[in-house]
Formats: C-alpha cells, structure tokens, sequence
C-alpha cells in the first residue's frame, strides 16, 4: 500500500438514534436506485416487526470511528444491499468486513447487477427496487433480532517489541487507515498487508496510531519493520 496524504475535515453528525434494543443494520450505497430501494424497506421492515438503523448521510472517516462501527458491531444481523453500486463503494465493503469480522448475520440483497464475489458462500435473495422482502427474509431477519448476541469482546496480543510512541501531530491519514482496516478485515484467518514508502514517511507511525492499536483490532498481530 504505497503512502498518500489525506486532510481530515469534520464532518457534521445528522445519523439517526440507534433503536433501544437489538436492530438489524442496512448497508448501502447512497446512490440510485439503491438509496430508495433502502427507504422503502424503512418503511416496510419496522412494520413487519424488524427495528432497523441505517445511515442516510454521507458517512467520512469520522463518522466511521465515532459511530457506525460501533453501530456494525451492536447490530442484530446486516442486511447488505448488493448493486454494482455498492459493490463499488469502500464504505459498503468496510461495513460487510467489519460485520464478518466481528461474526453478525449477513444477509444479502440482491437489486441489480450480479451478487458479490466475496459473498458467494452467502445465500442471498434476488428481488427489485420497490418490492417487498420475501415472508422468509423477513422471517429470518426477525429471528436474528430475537437471537441477536451482544458484540465480541476480546484483547488483542502484539508480538514484536520497539514500537514508537503515537505522535500527537501525526494525523492526515484517514484513508491510508480506512484502506488498512478494510484489507486486513477481508484476509479472512490470516491478513497480510504492507506499506511502503520512502524513509521517513511515517509507515511506523501510522501503523502505530491506526485503529490496530485503540482496541479495535481484537485478533493477534505480527508487525515487522523491513529494512532494505
């Protein structure tokens, strides 16, 4: 993963409440049709008994660290709406990584193009923007809320030794980040991923100040600094 510098800018937080107890979690692509494929079912899915939480607004890195992540790992089950859309959105695969990752249902929807290739060991349902889900996918969705279990709660073991200490003035590297959660959430048992880049970049660093190391990276991590 070559370095490339971003400016973070924040972003104003207009996400909807979470529903108080177990919910079931839309991921999207806020393009159309997808986006009125998603209103609908937020109208169709609370009257079947389904509570749900989706995001209408733009999500930023911000908005990923502050809430939606959590909300990924709180939910019920995900409810994947797959399009070429959002097979094409980073944020969509983020959200589908993080909920395998932490073990929540998916359960996906297919309304245009073809189903996702990482996915295909997922059964999924074929439908087209303004139908109702089918009785069994509702069905199915209501248990999830009913079996929901709260989130995964593990330590993460570091191996290796010599770490910088985090760099208060380090920051502008949100979607070097956002690319390192989302590749190592999609190596599936074992993730290998590696940055380069000239001396003195800051590959340590921002390796050190990533998510890995604020406890939201819960499996065992080798990380080795090659010297060439």
């Amino acid at each position: 993963m070559p370095l490339k510098w971003f400016r973070r800018r924040k972003q104003p937080d207009h996400a909807k409440p979470a529903p108080p107890g177990p919910y079931v979690f839309i991921s999207y692509s806020r393009r159309s049709p997808d986006a009125e494929y998603v209103a609908h079912l937020a109208t169709v899915l609370p009257a079947d008994g389904v509570p749900l939480w989706y995001d209408q607004h733009i999500i930023s890195g911000d908005r990923w660290e502050q809430e939606i992540r959590a909300r990924v790992d709180g939910c019920a089950a995900l409810l994947v709406v797959m399009s070429p859309n959002s097979e094409a959105s980073p944020w969509v695969q983020l959200e589908v990584g993080r909920a395998r990752y932490r073990r929540r249902p998916l359960r996906p929807v297919l309304i245009d193009g073809q189903p996702f290739e990482r996915l295909a060991d997922i059964q999924f349902e074929a439908t087209q923007p303004g139908r109702a889900p089918s009785a069994a996918l509702l069905a199915r969705l209501r248990q999830d809320v009913a079996d929901a279990m709260p989130p995964l709660t593990r330590s993460a073991k570091l191996i290796g030794a010599g770490f910088p200490t985090p760099n208060p003035n380090f920051v502008g590297r949100e979607q070097l980040l956002l690319d390192l959660e989302t590749n190592l959430y999609w190596g599936r048992s074992v993730a290998v991923e590696a940055l380069q880049g000239t001396g003195g970049v800051g590959k340590t660093q921002l390796g050190r100040v990533s998510w890995i190391f604020d406890g939201g990276w819960d499996r065992p991590l080798l990380w080795l600094v090659v010297m060439i």
